[in-house]
C-alpha cells in the first residue's frame, strides 16, 4: 500500500507564558524526529518506538519537521480522551492529523492536551507529504495482513493498518440513501479493533457524516474515507460505499456480501436464514445492527436458534428502520413475525442455571439491567462454545467475545453485557450456570 503521510503525536497549542501559572507544564522534553526514527528497534516500519511521558503535565517539543507537510500521530493514552484544537484534528482517540504551518519546522504541545497521563506513550513517524494521496476506493477498500502493510507493530504483537481512499460518486444510483458497509474477515483466533471516518482532502474528519447511518451525498461528486485496523491475527477490514437493500416482511430475498440490509419498523420478528452448512459461520459474530437514521447500536440482534436447515436471528420490535451488514456467502432469507408469547431466557446480577434439552444446538440468554463493567463466569460439563455480545456506553458500535467455561471474564467499564449464547454442537442434553457480579 502506498504510504502518504507521517505519523507523530497529537498536538494542541500551548497557551502558557506567565510565571506562576498553575497550568504551566512541570517539565519540557524535546524530540528530534530524525533521531527518534533512526533509533527505532526495527526497520519493518517507519514509526519510532514508543516514547514514554513520565508526567501528565509535560511540554513536548518536536523538531526537525518539514514546513507545510501533513503528519499523522499515534499515542497510547491513559485517560481515553479524544481531544481537539485549532491545529490538530483527531481522527479517533490516539490518532491525530495536522499540517505544519508554513515557515515552521517545530511544534510544541502539552501531554495533557493530547490525553496523555503519567506513563503515556507516543510514536513519531518519518513519512511526509504536502497533500494526502487518496487511493481509489470506488469498488471497495481492504486493509490488513496480506492486503496491505502495517504502519507499526505494538509490543503485544498486534499490527496497525490504515489507509485513505477517495470514492467517485458518479457510479451510484441513489446518492440520497447511501451507507458504508464495513465488515471484518479473519481466520483463526484473533482480536480486532477497527473504525473509519469521513474526512476532507486534508484528512480532517467531517463530523456531519455518521459512519454507521444512512447518509445523503447527493450534493457531492467525491467523498474521502480514512480507515484503521488493529489486529493480532489475520483479520482484514473491508469497506464499501453502497445503497442498502430492504428486506420485506414475508418475502424471500437472497442476501450477499458485501452489502447492508435495511428492515423497516416491525413487531418482534425472526430473520430466518437458509443454512446448508449446518453451522453458524459468520453469524457467530454480531451483524453491526443499528438504527438507520442515527447509526446508534440496536440491541439484541443475534442468533437464537440453529438447525441443519436454518439459522434464526432475533429482531426485536422497533419503530424506526434498522440496518445490518453482511459479509458471508449467498443465503436465502425471509422475515417473519415472532409467535405470540415468544420469549428468550433472561437474567441480571446473580447466579442462574439453565437446562438445555436434547437436540438443542444453541441456547440464548439476554442480560437485563445496565450491567456495565460486570464480571461473568460460565460453568458447564458440556463441550461448548459460548459468545458474549456487549454494547458500548456511547451507543456507537459493539463488541463480541468468547466466554470460556471456568474462566472469569471482566467486561470493560464502558461496556454493557447484552446477550450470551451457548453453542451446543453435539446437541446433547446438558446444563450450564452463569454468574454475574
Amino acid at each position: 500500500m502506498h504510504r502518504i503521510y507521517i505519523l507523530l503525536l497529537l498536538i494542541a497549542p500551548l497557551f502558557f507564558s506567565c510565571t506562576g501559572n498553575s497550568n504551566a507544564p512541570t517539565e519540557t522534553i524535546s524530540i528530534d524526529i530524525s533521531e527518534a526514527i533512526a533509533n527505532k528497534n526495527t526497520n519493518a516500519t517507519s514509526v519510532s518506538d514508543p516514547i514514554s511521558i513520565e508526567h501528565s503535565n509535560t511540554a513536548i517539543e518536536i523538531t526537525g519537521l518539514e514546513s507545510g507537510k501533513i503528519y499523522t500521530i499515534y499515542t497510547e493514552t491513559s485517560s481515553n480522551v479524544k481531544t481537539s484544537s485549532n491545529r490538530v484534528n483527531p481522527l479517533e482517540t490516539g490518532t491525530y492529523i495536522f499540517r505544519v504551518p508554513s515557515g515552521e519546522t517545530a511544534i510544541t504541545f502539552t501531554s495533557q492536551s493530547i490525553g496523555l497521563g503519567n506513563g503515556g506513550e507516543l510514536r513519531i513517524g518519518d513519512v511526509v507529504t504536502p497533500d494526502i494521496t487518496f487511493e481509489d476506493g470506488t469498488n471497495g477498500l481492504v486493509i490488513g495482513k496480506g492486503s496491505s502493510e502495517p504502519i507499526f507493530t505494538n509490543d503485544d504483537g498486534s499490527s496497525v493498518y490504515e489507509a485513505f481512499c477517495a470514492i467517485d460518486l458518479s457510479t451510484f444510483p441513489d446518492l440520497e440513501n447511501m451507507v458504508v458497509t464495513a465488515v471484518i474477515s479473519y481466520n483463526g483466533p484473533t482480536k480486532l479493533s477497527y473504525w473509519f471516518r469521513f474526512v476532507d482532502e486534508n484528512g480532517k474528519e467531517i463530523p456531519d457524516f455518521s459512519g454507521n447511518s444512512l447518509i445523503n451525498l447527493s450534493k457531492m461528486d467525491e467523498v474521502y474515507l480514512y480507515a484503521q485496523l488493529t489486529t493480532d491475527g489475520n483479520g482484514k477490514y473491508h469497506i464499501y460505499l453502497t445503497n442498502p437493500e430492504t428486506i420485506e416482511m414475508g418475502e424471500n430475498l437472497t442476501i450477499s456480501s458485501p452489502k447492508t440490509y435495511l428492515i423497516e419498523p416491525s413487531p418482534a420478528s425472526f430473520l430466518v436464514i437458509d443454512n446448508p452448512s449446518g453451522n453458524l459461520g459468520i453469524f457467530n459474530d454480531a451483524l453491526n445492527a443499528r438504527y438507520a437514521e442515527s447509526g446508534k447500536h440496536f440491541s439484541f440482534v443475534f442468533p437464537i436458534e440453529l438447525s441443519d436447515n436454518e439459522i434464526i436471528v432475533n429482531i426485536p420490535a422497533h419503530t424506526e428502520p434498522i440496518m445490518f451488514d453482511y459479509r458471508g456467502d449467498n443465503r436465502t432469507v425471509h422475515l417473519e413475525e415472532a409467535p405470540s408469547g415468544f420469549s428468550i431466557a433472561k437474567m441480571g446480577k446473580g447466579t442462574k442455571t439453565f437446562t438445555v434439552n436434547e437436540g438443542t444446538f444453541l441456547y440464548p440468554v439476554i442480560f437485563e439491567d445496565n450491567l456495565y463493567g460486570a464480571v461473568i463466569t460460565l460453568e458447564t460439563e458440556s463441550n461448548i462454545d459460548a459468545r458474549l455480545g456487549l454494547a458500548h456506553e456511547s451507543g456507537n458500535g459493539y463488541a463480541t467475545d468468547t466466554l470460556t467455561p471456568g474462566v472469569t471474564y471482566n467486561a470493560r467499564e464502558d461496556r454493557k453485557l447484552e446477550y450470551f449464547f451457548f453453542r451446543n454442537d453435539e446437541g446433547k442434553a446438558c446444563t450450564f450456570t452463569l454468574t454475574v457480579k
